[in-house]
């Protein structure tokens, strides 16, 4: 009886799917869509399932700033491109030059001490993991290749958010 116990107590814990394991069939289905030739994938390397953290470049707020600012920035620009000739200094026109100019400089300024300002109080948070996958398989041209990826999925671990290739990072 105790012997069966024990069995069954090994058999219940083995059936619990490590996180990694849920990363790597994550991965897999991820590949079984994204590849041009599944039947040809081939693992090479796993990474280590390592946590995820945002900061406040990626909230709303931020990207709204950062947005604002470049645009601000390339108006300024243009605009000092576009009227840089016949511009004599003391006319009326170089006064309302120099009045846009400035406006659009402030504005560039303004967004560009929002960032900083949340970049300086951001506190980081985390979001999710992180695990890079080295594969192998065949291109469009049938040749084989490696490639390397970094994949991130949620808290849970029951989804895979995105991918992005890290060859040239990984070569390094």
């Amino acid at each position: 009886m105790k012997k069966l116990l024990l069995l069954i107590l090994i058999g219940v814990s083995s059936c619990k799917i490590s996180p990694e394991d849920k990363a790597k069939k994550l991965i897999t289905e991820n590949l079984k869509h994204s590849l041009h030739d599944f039947k040809s994938y081939e693992p090479v390397e796993y990474g280590k399932l390592d946590s995820t953290y945002s900061d406040c470049s990626e909230t709303p707020e931020y990207i709204k700033a950062d947005k604002k600012g470049k645009e601000f920035t390339a108006q300024m620009d243009d605009y000092a491109e576009s009227s840089k000739f016949g511009l004599a200094v003391g006319t009326i026109k170089y006064s309302e030059y120099k009045k846009q100019l400035t406006e659009y400089h402030d504005s560039a300024l303004f967004y560009l001490n929002i960032k900083q300002k949340m970049m300086d109080t951001s506190i980081e948070r985390f979001v999710g993991w992180h695990m890079i996958h080295s594969l192998r398989a065949k291109n469009l041209m049938g040749s084989t290749a490696i490639h390397h990826y970094r994949y991130f999925f949620n808290i849970q671990l029951s989804e895979l958010i995105k991918s992005e290739d890290v060859s040239e990072t990984q070569s390094k």
